[in-house]
């Protein structure tokens, strides 16, 4: 497990686990941060398992694309087309919360999300 989703985001892991007080048990996100382990939904390996949808915005047109699911395939298409590849300003992770529609990662250089 190197990523968590709660209702609120994605979290990397550190990979430690601590028993509080109270019974409950934590992950820790961070060095300072933890969650508590009732609150996770989902872990994954990859940030792209735990988003719902993905977010290709373009440069010139004010537009964005959601997408239900975004595979490798895509991307692979998206750079032989290069053309389309160059009017895409960034591409988003994002999941759905109380509050609609959250960016938690963004696509770097490599193909790869990062979280925000």
């Amino acid at each position: 497990m190197k990523y968590i989703r709660t209702k609120d985001g994605i979290y990397e892991t550190i990979g430690k686990e601590q028993l509080c007080m109270d019974g409950e048990i934590e992950v820790f996100c961070t060095k300072h941060n933890s969650v508590a382990k009732s609150w996770i939904i989902k872990q994954a390996d990859t940030i792209e398992e735990l988003c719902d949808r993905f977010v290709i915005e373009y440069k010139d047109h004010n537009e964005q694309r959601i997408l239900k699911t975004f595979m490798r395939v895509e991307m692979a298409f998206l750079k032989q087309q290069r053309y389309e590849l160059h009017q895409i300003k960034a591409i988003y992770g994002a999941i759905w919360t109380d509050k609609g529609l959250i960016y938690v990662a963004k696509m770097n250089d490599k193909g790869e999300l990062e979280l925000l």
